[in-house]
């Protein structure tokens, strides 16, 4: 029985709406994201970049936009009053998830082409520097409709969606814990006093396919809800580190369990999530393509033959020694 999850998006007509907003385009200082695909920026660049959402290539195009748009949604039977235009910026390790800006779509020829994102005030997802950030751009029904068949009715309601990612090299790769309950640690048998749990099951970090969400990592609910609350704080941050420094152990443990691991090369564990990590773990700033190649086979032999240098590399990546000072210094 195959195990894919699928999103049901049991409506019709809605490809001209999803059309328009693929052409929309993240705009990271002078660099420009596709939808779907993630930028990597130092860490300030991460906390200073401007970051806006284009809505169009060219004026032009931005005006057929509108007009699609209107000519979609009068085809559809909805009023432009009834969809509005919502982003938002999440750090889904966070449980951070704020809207940045939402526009009905009657005024929608009011915006200009470019919308920025962190003027006047920069959203809270881009100061997790060690979680990253996603920017997603909906089109959504802004309030409830008449039930129709096929179409969408509910308020909230997404007819059309766009997603960019901004990581930093603060943040080699991310993992998004689940809040630890009383039911979960009763089902995992552990004990009342735990903080985090992380485990692998029997999957192996080599496996293609793998990826961050192939780890189950739960935190104590308490503890998270605070770590939300509090996300900037040195205390917040500092577990951060230490709670990837905990996922790098299981993933290297994991590693070192599977034979495959004495004969592969670097370009061999490509899409697989020791592949991600090692490739995290070895980029520098200025880096040639090359070069990368060679840092990331030079950190494979690490894994294999000296595993303690292995995490000692991936603390000093991720700066824990200094995040550490700042947190006993606060």
């Amino acid at each position: 029985m195959s195990s894919e999850q699928r999103t049901i998006r049991p409506f019709a007509g809605l490809d001209a709406f999803q059309e328009i907003f693929n052409q929309f385009r993240l705009i990271v200082g002078t660099d420009r994201v596709e939808p779907d695909d993630a930028i990597r920026l130092t860490r300030e660049g991460f906390l200073l970049r401007p970051v806006s959402l284009e809505l169009s290539a060219t004026d032009e195009l931005f005006e057929l936009s509108i007009l699609g748009l209107g000519r979609r949604s009068a085809e559809l039977g909805f009023q432009l009053s009834d969809l509005e235009l919502v982003i938002t910026a999440s750090s889904p390790y966070l449980k951070i998830a704020d809207i940045v800006t939402r526009h009905p779509l009657s005024r929608f020829s009011e915006l200009e082409r470019s919308v920025s994102l962190t003027s006047p005030t920069r959203p809270r997802a881009l100061f997790a520097v060690h979680s990253g950030c996603t920017i997603d751009a909906y089109l959504c029904l802004a309030s409830d409709l008449p039930q129709l068949p096929l179409r969408p009715w509910r308020r909230g309601t997404w007819l059309a969606k766009v997603s960019f990612g901004i990581t930093s090299e603060s943040q080699p790769i991310g993992f998004s814990p689940r809040p630890l309950t009383e039911v979960d640690r009763k089902r995992l048998d552990l004990p009342d006093g735990v903080l985090r749990f992380i485990d692998l099951g029997d999957v192996s970090p080599l496996d293609e396919g793998t990826n961050e969400s192939s780890l189950d990592m739960w935190v104590d609910a308490e503890v998270l809800a605070k770590l939300s609350a509090s996300s900037g704080s040195a205390a917040a941050k500092l577990f951060q580190l230490q709670l990837f420094l905990d996922a790098v152990l299981v993933i290297l443990d994991g590693a070192r369990l599977d034979p495959q691991l004495r004969v592969c090369t670097f370009e061999d564990l490509h899409g697989t999530l020791f592949g991600t990590l090692i490739e995290g773990l070895s980029r520098r700033p200025g880096q040639t393509v090359e070069q990368r190649k060679t840092a990331a086979q030079d950190l494979l032999h690490v894994a294999r033959d000296k595993p303690q240098l292995f995490i000692a590399h991936a603390e000093a990546t991720i700066g824990l020694k200094k995040m550490m000072n700042e947190a006993l210094d606060s």
